[in-house]
């Protein structure tokens, strides 16, 4: 290193001053800042020149001894007097219209940057351990390089540079649930200063000046920083106070700048200026903080964090479901705490607050519960539970904590901790043949089996061989299986992924309209007469199609859905004490949901509960009847493969008074 930094030295002694003119002036290495769905670091340039500046021939880099590594577009121009923004994405990133993506990262730990020029004059910047989500640069005016308390990718810097950061204040009064006011301390290391709001907002210099404990006799949280006129203001601390207002199931705070949620211009959960796009349909990211508080009242989890609107179709109501994600550059990348008992990790990426579906037909426990009967199966599914929300110390009503389907969920379930290997899983939704049913990586390989089975015969060896080495069947049978007997008809929620080097699996998602009804659908989708060339609309039936037409799997998956059914959807032992239970649990806190948001009644909710039970009964007999007809099986096979079921159903899933 010191070599390489020996060499640069000599190339800025011998440097034009055509090229001086092009300068580095203000880096984030530590982004949690999200820009078109992104939040990559970045570099920016600034043109002191008189002139404009074409950098086609120019180049990026943090590697010295490949400072080519990275070309600028040809037609890439840098105006005079004007700033130049490269964003760090990695070699896999995404490209931003309109904007440069470099095919590195830069380190948070330090690292250095070289823009060398088409004749092979280098310029750097090397820079030291970065705070997270604030930018380093030239003050303006200024000279050295220091710490900016406002980052402007863009535009000048702020005039007022800052060498170290202030150490965070620390709210001595226990955040929780109290039966009466209480007032709340917060202590800072000598010479700092303490600011503080009650309304959410991140704390600047300008926020109310802490010097006695504050009052509080109703539910509210209070944020604090800490300054001094030679620091930079330290990280955001925060506590949530519910004044007798008391939760019988576990409660999630989140919090942040009312802007992130209400503004016409940002806001999360407002249409905003765009009928045709709405802010709630958009893929937007914020900081925010969020407290966990368990069934017993203590707050298991404080944490700095992004989030976003979660889900397609739901996001309209008043209620809209929240990803929260843990973020390096906010202090961790991970939520540290057991969020689930049936699960073995404590450790999470992200969670999802999801509000269930609100309209006429609402049980609010319909896709966790659902999720939850498949428990052993070994398909994996969103563990999950209800609690209670506080948007910006608001009640916000019922939600179902649940764990988030992304790779890093799917990873902990498969075992697998090789980051590499992590990040290059597939996941793809509905038939995922389209480009629009990329979840996340790519469909080639996914595409290329599909066709395969589609214009091949498994009754080869080789061919059947060549699907087997690709694809789990026994997860393909038990998600196929699964989803007939619920009715999952919202085919698009069909997912499967794979990891690099193993086979394609699939998961159960998103089960909002399971047990609707007692009618075929999917089953007819799922088991479609002969290898048709059409679309089955969304669901990738074509392996299930090719392998049901060999003897010996056509066996092997009648043989599985009798199993499925006789142990998974026997009602009395298996499905109504898990409804029952997720029942009791939401129950209490119907009527308070009720009086926030009145989009259905009590006795609504307990009608569509039952309904839904009463499906669940009758439904896994009917599914056989219809597997039996769409596979044209003889009454001798039904009662081959599903005479012991069928009885096991009359005993166990007929009503009784």
């Amino acid at each position: 290193m010191k070599k390489a930094l020996f060499l640069l030295l000599l190339l800025l002694f011998f440097m034009p001053e055509a090229c001086a003119e092009v300068l580095f002036n203000e880096v984030m290495a530590s982004n949690a800042t999200y820009t078109n769905g992104h939040s990559y670091d970045w570099v920016e340039l600034f043109n002191s020149g008189d002139q404009d500046v074409s950098l086609a021939g120019w180049h990026l880099s943090n590697d010295p001894f490949r400072l080519d590594r990275w070309a600028f577009p040809s037609d890439t121009v840098i105006k005079r007097g004007g700033y130049l923004l490269v964003y760090c994405g990695g070699k896999n990133a995404e490209e931003i219209k309109g904007a440069c993506v470099a095919n590195f990262k830069l380190s948070a730990s330090g690292d250095e940057v070289y823009l060398t020029s088409p004749d092979g004059n280098t310029v750097m910047i090397g820079f030291g351990e970065q705070y997270g989500n604030v930018s380093y640069g030239i003050p303006l005016d200024g000279e050295e390089w220091m710490f900016l308390e406002n980052a402007t990718p863009g535009t000048a810097n702020d005039a007022i540079g800052y060498g170290s950061r202030a150490q965070e204040p620390v709210i001595e009064t226990a955040a929780g649930f109290y039966e009466s006011g209480i007032d709340v301390a917060i202590s800072a290391q000598d010479g700092l200063q303490i600011r503080y709001t009650t309304d959410c907002s991140e704390p600047t210099r300008t926020s109310s000046l802490y010097t006695e404990p504050l009052h509080f006799s109703s539910t509210t949280v209070v944020r604090a920083r800490a300054f001094s006129d030679e620091l930079l203001g330290s990280i955001s601390v925060g506590s949530t106070y519910f004044i007798d207002d008391p939760a019988p199931v576990p409660v999630v705070s989140l919090y942040t700048d009312n802007e992130y949620l209400f503004s016409k211009a940002k806001g999360l959960m407002v249409t905003g200026y765009s009928e045709n796009r709405p802010n709630y349909m958009r893929d937007w990211q914020y900081p925010c903080q969020i407290e966990y508080f368990d069934k017993d009242g203590n707050r298991g989890l404080s944490q700095a964090a992004t989030f976003k609107i979660a889900g397609k179709t739901m996001r309209k109501g008043r209620q809209k479901s929240f990803a929260v994600y843990a973020n390096n550059a906010l202090g961790s990348d991970v939520f540290s705490y057991p969020f689930f008992e049936n699960r073995s990790y404590t450790e999470y990426s992200s969670v999802l607050l999801r509000y269930s579906n609100s309209d006429s037909s609402a049980t609010r426990m319909r896709d966790a519960a659902v999720a939850e009967l498949s428990e052993g199966l070994g398909l994996y599914y969103q563990a999950g539970y209800p609690i209670l929300l506080y948007l910006n110390g608001e009640y916000w009503g019922h939600y179902n904590l649940r764990e988030r389907a992304n790779k890093d969920s799917l990873a902990q379930w498969e075992g697998i901790t090789d980051p590499d290997i992590i990040d290059g899983v597939d996941i793809l939704e509905a038939t995922g043949v389209q480009d629009n049913y990329i979840v996340r990586g790519r469909r080639d390989d996914w595409t290329e089996l599909v066709y395969f089975c589609k214009n091949n015969d498994l009754n080869e060896p080789d061919n059947l061989q060549y699907l087997l080495d690709r694809m789990d069947i026994d997860s393909l049978f038990d998600h196929a299986v699964f989803a007939m007997v619920i009715g999952n008809f919202d085919a698009n929620n069909t997912r499967m992924y794979r990891f690099p080097g193993g086979k394609w699996k699939f998961m159960l998602h998103d089960l909002d309209v399971a047990f609707t009804d007692t009618k075929i659908s999917p089953v007819h989708l799922f088991l479609r007469e002969g290898n048709k060339k059409s679309v089955a609309s969304s669901i990738p039936h074509w392996p299930l199609t090719a392998l049901l037409d060999t003897a010996e799997y056509r066996d092997r998956f009648l043989k599985r859905a009798s199993e499925i059914i006789g142990e998974y959807f026997l009602y009395d032992t298996r499905v109504a004490p898990v409804f029952s239970r997720w029942r009791d649990e939401i129950a209490p806190l119907m009527q308070r949901h009720i009086s926030k948001f009145h989009n259905f009644t009590f006795q609504a909710w307990q009608k569509n509960v039952q309904y839904v039970m009463d499906n669940a009964r009758q439904r896994p007999a009917k599914v056989i009847g219809y597997i039996c007809q769409q596979l044209h099986l003889k009454p001798d096979e039904k009662e081959y493969y599903f005479g012991d079921t069928l009885r096991l159903l009359q005993e166990h899933n007929a009503y009784r008074r």
